[in-house]
């Protein structure tokens, strides 16, 4: 609701109406008593109408810059907002890969697990026969290897006949 207010502006008296509220007109009516009286009391001579029009000029100045700036600042706004969403269909992407992992994961893991169960029930029947087997090619080959003169560096007991030198 408009309300009107009794204002004196450089001993300039007037009525104005506005919906602001008194504490607001106070503090306008403050700033442009203050930058009206620095204007005229310099020295310039510069007249009442002169330091209010001077003081319009830069409250407009001020007003333009203000626009430009919020602009900017939505603008910015908007390209931070885009932004966003696509670190949050970043973010949905690779919740979804880590579900997936989790997933392979769990059925790796079974595997493992199975491979581990059946290991151990045929791994205790044939480990003392694969020992003996193991240990006789060894000696055959150091055998062979000495008569020939040379010394193959072997790569493990999985590749029992595999050497560095075969590779």
């Amino acid at each position: 609701m408009k309300q009107r207010y009794d204002i004196v502006i450089a001993d300039i008296s007037l009525t104005v109406e506005t919906e602001a509220e008194a504490a607001e007109v106070d503090q306008i009516v403050s700033l442009l008593d203050r930058r009206m009286r620095e204007l005229t009391q310099r020295g310039r001579g510069c007249s009442k109408v002169e330091a209010a029009v001077l003081c319009a000029m830069d409250f407009c100045g001020e007003r333009t810059q203000l626009i430009a700036n919020n602009r900017t600042l939505e603008q910015e706004l908007e390209d931070s907002n885009r932004a966003i969403g696509t670190l949050k269909a970043k973010i949905t992407e690779q919740k979804e890969e880590i579900d997936r992992l989790k997933n392979d994961n769990e059925v790796m893991h079974s595997i493992l697990e199975r491979a581990a169960a059946t290991n151990k029930f045929t791994s205790g029947a044939s480990e003392t026969a694969s020992t003996a087997a193991d240990t006789e090619p060894q000696a055959q080959e150091s055998a062979g290897a000495d008569k020939k003169g040379k010394n193959k560096n072997r790569t493990g007991d999985m590749f029992g006949l595999l050497t560095f030198g075969d590779v």
